[in-house]
């Protein structure tokens, strides 16, 4: 029954009007903190990221850099200095703080749910160890205890649409622990998660985006800026905090 259930959604999904006006119910619904009809429940969609032997979230799958680091990062880095202090939410094996660290960036912190990941990260990312600290749990919760305008940059990659609804405080945290700027990377057409209008949520949020661009993810990391049909679309959106 769940697997024709689940057929017959993507079917309806598939037609364009159709995923448009769903994708616009889903993003109210869960901005009121509700979860929408397609989406999973909050423990379950937790479970997922937690459980290291699932095939599509094990941690191995995010540790070679892709060009999406490139572009995520390519404009911010120019406007801040080797000195800038960022946290990074969800950051699995530690692939972007990698990416960071070797540009010359130390001040790094992190929040990952799942600890198989941190553990990863331990072993193919040494360097970090001891230099790059990570913290284990639900980065709703664990924010709330960074002080206020702590970081230059809070970031995130692939992360926001896998919050759920019940957790809709973390980006007031986000804001109120940065004291410059809001990065983020997301496939913000995510039906079968907890898709967000990111750019509504931050201007809300005593924010001004100053950067937005649209980039294709395609199976092996390639990235595109023009995203083909088979592609995964992910929005990056860098806002200013005012």
């Amino acid at each position: 029954m769940y697997t024709y259930t689940k057929a017959l959604v993507k079917k309806l999904i598939s037609n364009p009007t159709i995923f448009r006006l769903y994708l616009s119910f889903a993003n109210t619904v869960t901005s009121w903190g509700f979860v929408p009809i397609f989406s999973p429940r909050a423990p379950v969609m937790r479970q997922t990221w937690v459980d290291a032997e699932r095939v599509d979230r094990k941690p191995t799958l995010y540790i070679k850099e892709d060009k999406s680091l490139d572009i995520m990062f390519g404009m911010l880095l120019g406007m801040l200095d080797r000195n800038s202090c960022f946290l990074e939410i969800g950051s699995n094996c530690g692939r972007s703080l990698n990416y960071l660290y070797n540009r010359g960036y130390k001040s790094l912190q992190g929040i990952e749910l799942g600890q198989p990941a941190v553990d990863l990260m331990a072993q193919i990312f040494p360097q970090l160890t001891d230099k790059v600290p990570v913290e284990v749990g639900d980065a709703a919760e664990l924010i709330k205890t960074r002080p206020d305008e702590s970081y230059d940059v809070v970031f995130c990659h692939s992360v926001l649409v896998n919050i759920p609804p019940s957790s809709n405080s973390i980006f007031k945290d986000m804001v109120r622990c940065s004291r410059r700027y809001i990065l983020i990377a997301e496939n913000e057409e995510s039906w079968n998660a907890y898709p967000r209008n990111f750019q509504k949520l931050f201007s809300k949020l005593s924010t001004r985006q100053v950067f937005m661009c649209k980039i294709g993810m395609q199976n092996g990391g390639e990235v595109a800026y023009f995203a083909p049909e088979n592609c995964q679309a992910v929005t990056i959106r860098i806002f200013l905090k005012i």
